[in-house]
């Protein structure tokens, strides 16, 4: 199917075909469309009935809007999303000289007790083994607290080696 640029489909699923139209969507016409989009996955037994869940549960979240256009909210949604990641990376507990001056035993322990935000572990991980925080910005939590780990064993082993050198003096 060739689409314009601005058209989408609108109709009523019980009473008329999909019909193409080039001016911008109201809310009411996408939700309709998107419910259409969601029976039609299901009605033609997809093999993935996940997408078809999915459309059928943005539909209803878009319902909630009815009374604004489709730019206000696109726009409420990209500013909630960078108003959630600001406040999510300022909640940092610790300062960098507390960070700095953890233990590997005070670092595994919040770790184990999974207390610390995303901001915390990046806050460690770069103060207190020098990784990078670009990298880590981009990483779900699990992949750096599982870094921090690794860092906290290579410390430990080259600790070990360095008093197992210094012994053999």
């Amino acid at each position: 199917m060739n689409m314009l640029r601005d058209e989408y489909f609108t109709g009523d699923s019980d009473k008329s075909p999909i019909e193409i139209s080039s001016k911008k969507p109201s809310i009411e016409e996408l939700i309709s469309l998107l419910r259409q989009l969601s029976k039609m996955l299901e009605l033609a037994n997809s093999q993935n009935p996940r997408l078809s869940n999915a459309v059928g549960k943005l539909a209803n979240i878009l319902s909630r809007y009815k009374d604004k256009s489709i730019d206000d909210v696109l726009d409420s949604l990209t500013i909630a999303k960078r108003t959630q990641s600001v406040k999510r990376l300022s909640k940092a507990r610790f300062s960098e000289s507390e960070a700095k001056s953890l233990t590997l035993e005070q670092i595994e322990r919040l770790l184990e007790s999974e207390e610390l935000g995303k901001s915390d572990l990046i806050t460690i991980a770069v103060l207190r083994f020098g990784m990078s925080k670009a990298e880590l910005m981009k990483t779900r939590k699990t992949y750096i607290i599982e870094e921090i780990k690794t860092a906290i064993t290579n410390l430990r082993t080259l600790d070990t080696i360095g008093k197992q050198a210094a012994g053999n003096r």
